[in-house]
């Protein structure tokens, strides 16, 4: 009886020892479980079709589709349970200017009478602020004098298009170019204008155009004009008002009561409106990175990121100069208060490679290791320069540290095709997770200290290598010998922009005679051609305002006539240049033995004539 009891015992015992032994091993072996992201992706699909709505017609500052959309971030900061840091709730404003208008001190003279301004005459607020004085033929248009010319061509009286006013730049320009010194359109429409319905106070000022510009009236004109071939002295002084309007930031916070801030930024406003009247709905630009920031709220709360505040704030305005974010980093002490700042910036295209990307890795010396420290599950890439301003520019302008988050760019980037279905979502929540991992890497590494130096940086230095078991040596086989490949030479980064180091001949005609493709690999990768003249522009950049000399050839014939760069060209000859496309096709219209003249502005904003042969 004691033996079967001792044996049972015995058994008991050793079952228990192996199922307490399976079970450790299972323990053991068990690899912590990926985190579930349900929840993340819907709270990130709920922010971005709610802000891509067409009901915001686009979130163009300015619009009544900005406002509300303002009022729904507002509103989200509050459920969010952010605390409130803005002027007046989380919202802060700044000004910002729309246009001008004619002040009571702009006046209009014929033969010294004066004519009604806004009734017999009216001054285009988007051209020069100049006074004119000059005796002129009507209808006879003469170098170095004032012009005094029909609005309208033939075919166009009967029936002014709607869109008239937005085309009449190119006429003032080709005016300007043949040497007149002011331009009076008169109105030689079928049934005449009310000049009271002509809005040009909001058209933002053309900074080609260095000619004062006015409509007359179809009875001014008959009054004072028609039927005249002699010498009329006319007397012109524009003066023109600033007009301002509201744009907005907003702000919540996580108080831990830290001593220094990590800003997370996102700008919400839309950066451009469609020619074609279409709603450019900026899903990806970047609904998807005010999506990511509020979604980036719980995760931050977490005991691990107590060491650090955090200020969550919505910018707008960077395409006017980021005045949402000076006006931000001009509030009084709070840029000694900003440990570093993490923006988000088009996030929502990962692509099947995981490939996020970062600027501003060279901004402090810490980053790099952080950043890899994080990386062991991810793919980061150095980021290729943003194809528009963006508000971290501004913070790295103010010596502070920031990095930058993508997912890349492409051709489609701010037009009609950005829309919800090119999201993925998914992948939205990986890059979530990766910032939050970042900034978790980066808190336990210390305070960053700006850097100022350039840095070699490659794309190495990111990422955690992967140890792979070595494969069975393959059969041999006679093959001829081949040259090694060269390895590629890191990019020198400078404040987080990192230049391409490489720039490859190509077989191109001798218009184009050379295209620099960044990395190929890189979704976004911005494209630089360089023309025949040594000039480099990024063929990609459809910002108006000219084209921006990104690189010059040391030993080419640009260099050699004045260009510089940072030089952005106007104007070629008689044909204005809007931005790197026009200035691509505008040098196609000249042929080899031709001279133009080529407009360019200067970094300190003067203004020269470079005279070249083509």
């Amino acid at each position: 009886m004691v033996y079967r009891r001792i044996v049972a015992l015995t058994l008991l015992l050793a079952t228990a020892s192996s199922g307490h032994s399976q079970l450790l091993k299972n323990i053991l072996n068990t690899k912590p479980s990926a985190p579930n992201n349900d929840a993340l992706i819907q709270g990130i699909k709920t922010d971005i079709q709610e802000l891509s709505n067409d009901k915001y017609t686009g979130r163009a500052i300015g619009t009544n589709g900005y406002n509300n959309v303002t009022a729904h971030i507002e509103k989200r900061m509050s459920e969010s349970g952010l605390v409130r840091y803005g002027t007046v709730g989380y919202k802060s404003s700044y000004k910002y200017a729309t246009g001008r208008s004619a002040t009571v001190e702009a006046k209009f003279l014929v033969s010294n009478k004066n004519l009604i301004v806004n009734t017999d005459v009216i001054p285009l607020s988007f051209c020069a602020n100049e006074e004119n004085n000059a005796y002129l033929i009507p209808n006879v248009p003469a170098a170095y004098s004032a012009w005094l010319v029909p609005l309208f061509t033939p075919q166009q009286a009967n029936r002014p298009a709607e869109d008239w006013l937005d085309k009449l730049d190119k006429v003032i320009l080709n005016a300007q170019e043949r040497g007149a010194t002011a331009l009076y359109l008169y109105d030689n429409s079928a049934n005449g204008l009310d000049l009271k319905n002509i809005k040009n106070s909001n058209i933002p000022i053309h900074r080609d155009i260095t000619i004062p510009v006015w409509i007359i009236s179809k009875k001014a004109y008959n009054d004072h004009f028609k039927d005249v071939n002699y010498l009329v002295p006319v007397y012109s002084n524009t003066k023109f008002r600033n007009d301002y309007k509201d744009g907005y930031n907003l702000a919540g916070t996580i108080n831990n009561g830290a001593a220094s801030t990590i800003v997370i930024m996102a700008d919400y406003d839309q950066l451009y409106q469609s020619d074609k009247g279409e709603i450019l709905n900026g899903a990806n630009d970047n609904a998807s990175g005010i999506a990511t920031l509020f979604q980036l709220v719980p995760l931050l709360r977490t005991p691990e990121y107590k060491q650090y505040n955090y200020a969550f704030v919505a910018f707008s305005g960077s395409q006017m100069g980021n005045l949402g974010a000076q006006s931000f980093l001009n509030i009084p002490d709070i840029k000694s208060k900003i440990a570093y700042a993490i923006d988000i910036t088009a996030v929502g295209k990962l692509d099947s490679d995981q490939r996020i990307y970062l600027n501003g890795v060279a901004s402090a010396l810490m980053f790099k290791n952080a950043i890899k420290d994080a990386s062991k599950d991810y793919q980061p890439r150095l980021g290729q320069e943003y194809p528009h301003a963006s508000s971290y520019t501004s913070f790295l302008k103010e010596g502070i540290p920031t990095l930058s988050f993508s997912t890349g760019y492409n051709q489609y980037f701010n037009a009609e095709t950005d829309k919800i279905t090119g999201i993925n979502f998914a992948g939205l929540a990986t890059v979530t997770r990766y910032i939050a991992g970042v900034i978790a890497s980066v808190n336990k590494s210390g305070l960053p200290k700006y850097n100022n130096n350039d840095i070699a940086i490659s794309d190495k230095d990111l990422v955690v290598e992967k140890i792979v078991a070595a494969a069975p040596p393959p059969k041999v086989t006679t093959k001829p010998a081949q040259k090694p490949a060269s390895k590629p030479t890191p990019a020198v980064v400078s404040n987080g922009a990192p230049v391409n180091p490489g720039k490859p001949k190509t077989n191109n005609p001798a218009l184009v005679n050379k295209k620099t493709s960044f990395d190929s690999t890189y979704a976004g990768g911005t494209a630089i051609v360089i023309d025949f003249l040594g000039l480099g522009v990024n063929e990609l950049d459809s910002r108006e305002g000219g084209a921006y000399i990104y690189s010059l050839e040391g030993q080419g014939k640009g260099a050699t006539l004045g260009f510089k760069e940072g030089d952005v060209v106007l104007q070629i000859g008689s044909f204005p240049v809007f931005n790197a496309k026009s200035y691509l096709l505008t040098l196609r219209k000249f042929k080899t033995g031709e001279r133009a003249y080529f407009k360019v502005k200067k970094p300190d904003g003067k203004t020269e004539m470079i005279n070249v042969a083509f």
